[in-house]
């Protein structure tokens, strides 16, 4: 797995992305979070590239996430970065409740 960390001026966590290879040449970003205070200033833009050249360096040709279906700010980060829908996956908890995620795909 690689992880990449974005820290702010007083080296607190202001964003991270990991992700790691789950087939040959089939890449996943696993954990993607951007703190509110820093969002829409390239961070996770920049995040996204050291995984993603990361990827590229080990054979990866494509690239996936998950993202929970009602998630209006992850959604357009990914649209925008040539991330297409693929299909929907329902999984279920220990507790029997229903989980919605959306897999995007791209490219790399």
């Amino acid at each position: 797995m690689y992880s990449y960390v974005a820290l702010n001026d007083n080296s607190e966590v202001a964003g991270v992305i990991g992700g790691g290879i789950t087939e040959v040449s089939v890449g996943e970003i696993f954990v993607f979070y951007v703190d509110e205070t820093y969002r829409y200033k390239g961070i996770g833009r920049l995040l996204l590239e050291a995984l993603t050249k990361e990827h590229k360096d080990k054979g990866v040709t494509e690239q996936w996430v998950s993202v929970q279906k009602n998630n209006y700010k992850g959604i357009p980060f990914y649209k925008a970065r040539d991330f297409v829908f693929h299909h929907k996956r329902i999984t279920y908890t220990d507790t029997n409740e229903e989980q919605v995620s959306l897999r995007y795909l791209r490219k790399i």
